[in-house]
């Protein structure tokens, strides 16, 4: 992941996280509410993720531009081993919004990690927005591992 791209004003990098591959952690100090990440989806594939094909995959993958193709040829799973597939690298990195059935891929929004007490959030991922924000729901410390529950359900429970 180190030639993964990261917008130059993003206030976290790129780097191992014990027992969990690669993750995202504050390079400064961020204030609760701050948006962290604005990502446009890499592709979109108009189908709810269970009826995703491989076609549908290499078809979106052939759309990109060249510089997207090696980005996301650079995914790795939590081993850091290249993934085997196209569409496994597409399973793991891209979330399914409710609203509009749409499977989104995001490349560095893809490298943050889960935890049941997160410091981050996605407001609403049944909207679809794209750009796809992140926001601190906490201050978070420079060198701290910036997370969010990936199930929303389970996060409104805690």
């Amino acid at each position: 992941y180190r030639s993964f791209q990261v917008p130059k004003a993003a206030p976290f990098e790129l780097r191992p996280s014990p027992g969990k591959g690669w993750g995202v952690f504050a390079t400064r100090n961020v204030k609760e509410g701050t948006r962290i990440l604005s990502e446009k989806a890499l592709f979109v594939i108009r189908k709810y993720h269970t009826h995703i094909e491989k076609m549908d995959v290499v078809t979106a993958f052939q759309a990109l531009a060249p510089s997207d193709k090696h980005q996301f040829l650079l995914l790795r799973d939590n081993a850091s081993n290249p993934f085997n597939s196209m569409e496994n690298a597409c399973a793991e990195n891209s979330f399914t919004f409710p609203g509009d059935g749409g499977h989104r891929l995001f490349l560095p929004l893809s490298r943050f990690n889960h935890s049941c007490v997160p410091n981050s959030k996605i407001p609403d991922k049944s909207t679809g927005e794209n750009p796809f924000g992140i926001y601190a729901i906490r201050d978070i410390l420079a060198g701290e591992e910036i997370t969010f529950c990936y199930e929303t359900d389970f996060e409104a429970r805690t």
